[in-house]
């Protein structure tokens, strides 16, 4: 999702979501946060679609864990 996909989202919504969140947000910075769109391109755009997505998943389960209390 791009901050674009997002700006539609809170628009379109009759009630915008409050936690609304691009999926590579949560890396360290400087990093890109947005994903392009891989729709329509090559292979390759969606792979590399795939591998953004990959290096982004431990940072989002490190939120997500913050956000659920342990057991």
């Amino acid at each position: 999702m791009t901050g674009s996909h997002r700006t539609m989202i809170q628009l379109q919504a009759e009630t915008p979501p409050t936690h609304l969140y691009l999926f590579r947000e949560f890396l360290p910075s400087p990093t890109d946060r947005e994903i392009p769109d891989p729709y329509g391109g090559p292979l390759r755009v969606y792979e590399q679609c795939r591998d953004e997505m990959v290096e982004a998943i431990p940072s989002l389960v490190a939120r997500l864990k913050m956000l659920v209390p342990a057991k």
